[in-house]
């Protein structure tokens, strides 16, 4: 076999061949000429690679391509791929162009599920109490530390004592008088119960026996409950300071409730309960 060239751009060419497979040039018998050809083609084929291959006789267009394939290869990761034309969108491709709303629609779906949380965390921590009435349709509230006992009229009394006796204690009781001077009648008992001793003389045995009664209204969880407040001196030459004695009274479906709250001791600490005792007063109507 005969080594031929391509006179055009020199490459190799098989004998026989009717077109060169390079450059496309038709070839004919007398084309194999030019003896210099084989050098050429040896010096193209060493430094193709080379820039001087862009002076090859090969046509422009060939070598824009390869070098824009030659970049793409070199430098993948700058090139921008187009879609093709019609082609459906993926949810990668959808997230790339709409990551920002994606972003944004994260964060509130985070913001509302951790609000969600909280809340029913918060619902069952602090579940609302049930209330059922204690006496009758009267619910209250009384501190653990006072313990129940009853007196001889069926009142509920919660006491506390100590070696002295009765310190602090709460007594309630319930009336069915239909007397519409029930509140007035009650607090005259109470204040015939709490007179001071007399000697033969008249005259009191100890002054800070001497109570100060106080009369008024207050409303409790929406109901009016009528009081006396007894006031006591701690020494005969003090100000009423001591709040001995609480006497409540209210109607509620014809029925009467009669509250007796008691400091004995003039303890803050029973002062605090008798509060928080008055604050759970509620009626309520099963």
């Amino acid at each position: 076999m005969v080594n031929m060239n391509c006179p055009k751009c020199g490459n190799y060419v098989e004998e026989g061949k009717e077109f060169c497979f390079m450059c496309g040039t038709k070839l004919g018998e007398n084309d194999f000429s030019s003896p210099g050809r084989n050098g050429f083609t040896s010096a193209v084929k060493n430094d193709f690679s080379s820039s001087n291959y862009n002076n090859m006789p090969l046509s422009e267009d060939y070598y824009k391509k390869k070098e824009e394939y030659n970049n793409r290869l070199n430098n993948y990761r700058d090139v921008e791929i187009k879609r093709v034309k019609d082609d459906k969108k993926d949810f990668i491709d959808i997230y790339k162009e709409y990551n920002i709303f994606f972003k944004v629609g994260g964060i509130l779906f985070l913001i509302v599920l951790g609000s969600f949380i909280f809340v029913m965390v918060s619902k069952s921590i602090n579940k609302e109490e049930v209330l059922k009435p204690v006496t009758q349709n009267l619910y209250y509230k009384v501190d653990s530390t006072l313990t129940k006992t009853s007196d001889n009229n069926g009142g509920d009394v919660y006491a506390l004592t100590n070696n002295k006796g009765v310190s602090c204690s709460v007594k309630v009781t319930i009336d069915n008088t239909s007397s519409s001077d029930h509140i007035k009648d009650y607090f005259s008992i109470k204040e015939s119960q709490l007179l001071p001793t007399y000697n033969d003389y008249g005259d009191v045995v100890d002054v800070s026996t001497i109570p100060l009664f106080q009369e008024g209204s207050i409303k409790i969880n929406n109901v009016i409950w009528y009081y006396m407040n007894v006031y006591y001196r701690k020494n005969p030459s003090d100000n009423y300071t001591a709040l001995r004695h609480r006497f409540l009274s209210a109607g509620h479906n014809g029925v009467f409730y009669n509250l007796e709250l008691s400091n004995f001791d003039d303890l803050n600490e029973c002062n605090l309960t008798l509060d928080s005792f008055l604050r759970s007063l509620q009626f309520i109507d099963l």
